[in-house]
């Protein structure tokens, strides 16, 4: 622990200081893209895990009939996304009922993706959903996954049954994003944009 001014600091808040202070200093030594650097900016494609986005590495397990997890998914200010794609890897339980059983996928409440759950592909491979890049905007976006599933056709089921579940491998789906950069605001006030 360090003293400064009779306050003490931990290690995570020194770290927060100096990635600040960098950050800071790093807009004064850059200077905003010039008009004909915005038009021959190549476009970057970056791939990310979900596991990458979040606190624990672990596989995301939807249980019971009704099931969602949420997870948010940062976007820099610093770039324009042209093409999102989500390639997503699941299996799911042999015992749900394919005509009512389904995964849905939404981002900033809006829905991007329905897939039904069928006992006769429970591995699900892998699906590319596109990811509409107006729905992406600068800051954390929301991605969730609503799970219903059932085991019968008629209505009268146990809603937690162990057969009810469908897991998300986090470490093969991933977001593919297809991204321009944009200027780089040279003002303090606009920091938070990083």
């Amino acid at each position: 622990m360090n003293n400064i001014n009779g306050v003490h600091m931990n290690i995570g808040t020194r770290l927060r200081n100096v990635i600040a202070c960098c950050l800071a200093f790093g807009i004064s030594w850059s200077a905003p893209l010039s008009a004909a650097e915005k038009t021959s900016s190549p476009s970057k494609t970056q791939e990310i895990k979900l596991a990458h986005l979040m606190s624990r590495d672990e596989q995301i397990m939807l249980r019971n009939m009704h099931a969602e997890y949420t997870m948010s998914i940062p976007v820099s200010g610093r770039i324009r996304v042209e093409k999102g794609t989500l390639r997503l890897k699941y299996i799911s339980s042999i015992s749900l009922a394919a005509p009512r059983s389904q995964l849905r996928i939404s981002l900033n409440d809006k829905v991007i993706a329905q897939i039904p759950l069928a006992p006769s592909k429970p591995d699900g491979n892998l699906i590319d959903i596109d990811v509409p890049q107006e729905l992406l905007a600068p800051g954390f976006n929301t991605l969730k996954f609503s799970a219903a599933q059932h085991y019968t056709l008629q209505g009268c089921e146990n809603p937690v049954s162990p057969e009810l579940w469908t897991q998300i491998n986090t470490v093969e789906s991933k977001l593919i994003f297809d991204s321009t950069p944009q200027p780089l605001p040279t003002k303090l006030s606009e920091l938070s944009t990083l």
